[in-house]
């Protein structure tokens, strides 16, 4: 009798467990089938968080192990005729546990990006434009800050390779290339403050230079604050070494845009040797140091610096106590303060770069007891004749003498 109660126990559990794999392949099955058409399901969500239009070339769903990959990716603004990113390939691996729980927790990996980063006159950039539905948080269910996707996102492992990325800028010949673009992260978490996540990323400006610049920091990213913080960060370009720090603040009710607060430092950064890196002759030798901060928003970034250096040499003049402010939002870029001894006197003044094809300036000097003697390697007893006034300098490639014009009232004495 319990020989054939076994039995029966037996068989029931074995009928258990054919109707839960036929169930789960049911399922399975029913999933590839719906999932077989995921390339229009993704590209109807995405294209709904978006300006523009979305086109995915082909997507692909693999459950062992889970992911996506995409191929032939392109973004295009409003009206646009030329794709602002374009995406040969994109592979996205996640785990399915965390994805029932409302977490996504992945790893990325991108080949081959192109960005183009456009600037209109007066309106929005491409990007803007595109991302305008997010920045407003014009498509999520609630105004909260809570409701926010990149809240419930963890990144294992983010890959991009050999990116290119372009800025240009409508009117305007010059553009902005980085070539061979490259970042990896790893651990980016939105919940867990307390883990950094290393992230590196290297890139090369080929009209400046063929070796590749380099940062380097760790970054957190405060739920509560709503804020990505970077700590013991790097710069790196050749024989410039900059230490980077601050913080990235994530759109909020009243705030639309990702604003930025971040500094960065340098110190005793060698001029010679920033001149021969850039492939230009030495003309001003010395050490300088550096401090200054990046504000203003992702798309309209506002960068101000300060250059200091107690001793400067511009082949035979010797300068003293030299000090210049320096802002950029677009062009050109703002000289708000100089300040130097030189010739036994001093030099004010600011004014404004234009870097165009070639670095054009525009100078107002105020000009305060300027040897005569100094000038002419003459004892000042000789020749006591001090320079005073102002003088307005402009110049369309400063790497010219030639291109240098020069006028203003300007007094000699005593004589």
């Amino acid at each position: 009798m319990s020989l054939i109660k076994n039995k029966k126990l037996k068989w029931v559990l074995l009928s258990l467990v054919f109707l839960f794999l036929l169930g789960g392949l049911s399922l399975s099955t029913v999933a590839y089938f719906k999932l077989r058409d995921v390339k229009a399901s993704l590209q109807e969500v995405l294209q709904s968080y978006i300006n523009g239009k979305i086109l995915i070339a082909d997507a692909e769903v693999s459950f062992f192990p889970s992911g996506i990959s995409l191929k032939g990716v392109e973004l295009y603004a409003p009206e646009a005729k030329e794709a602002a990113a374009i995406i040969p390939e994109a592979n996205l691996s996640f785990d399915l546990l965390p994805l029932l729980q409302k977490k996504l927790e992945t790893s990325l990996e991108i080949q081959n990006p192109t960005v183009r980063l456009h600037q209109s006159r007066r309106g929005p950039s491409n990007m803007e434009q595109i991302f305008a539905p997010v920045l407003e948080d014009k498509k999520t269910s609630s105004g909260n800050l809570d409701e926010l996707w990149w809240k419930r996102l963890a990144i294992d492992e983010l890959t991009i390779r050999d990116g290119y990325f372009v800025s240009t800028q409508e009117g305007k010949k010059k553009k902005t290339e980085l070539k061979k673009l490259n970042i990896q992260a790893d651990h980016i978490r939105f919940d867990s403050p307390d883990q950094p996540a290393d992230i590196n990323i290297s890139y090369q400006m080929a009209e400046l230079s063929s070796e590749p610049l380099v940062i380097k920091s760790k970054m957190l990213f405060k739920e509560k604050e709503a804020v990505m913080a970077l700590e013991e960060g790097a710069f790196l370009w050749g024989p410039i070494h900059l230490a980077l720090g601050g913080q990235a603040h994530f759109p909020e009710e009243k705030q639309k845009e990702v604003s930025l607060d971040f500094d960065f430092s340098g110190k005793d950064l060698d001029l010679a040797k920033i001149q021969k890196f850039f492939k230009q002759e030495p003309s001003v030798q010395g050490k300088v140091d550096v401090q200054g901060k990046v504000g203003g928003s992702a798309y309209s970034p506002v960068i101000s610096a300060q250059i200091r250096s107690a001793h400067l040499q511009a082949k035979d003049i010797s300068i003293q106590d030299f000090l210049a402010s320096l802002k950029k939002t677009k062009e050109p870029i703002e000289l708000t303060q100089l300040s130097l001894k030189v010739f036994e006197g001093q030099v004010e003044g600011r004014g404004q770069f234009d870097l165009e094809e070639k670095v054009a300036a525009n100078l107002k000097l105020k000009l305060s007891s300027l040897s005569v003697a100094a000038m002419s390697d003459k004892k000042r007893e000789e020749m006591p004749a001090l320079l005073n006034g102002d003088l307005h300098l402009k110049s369309s490639d400063v790497a010219n003498p030639e291109k240098l014009t020069g006028s203003g009232p300007i007094t000699v004495g005593p004589i």
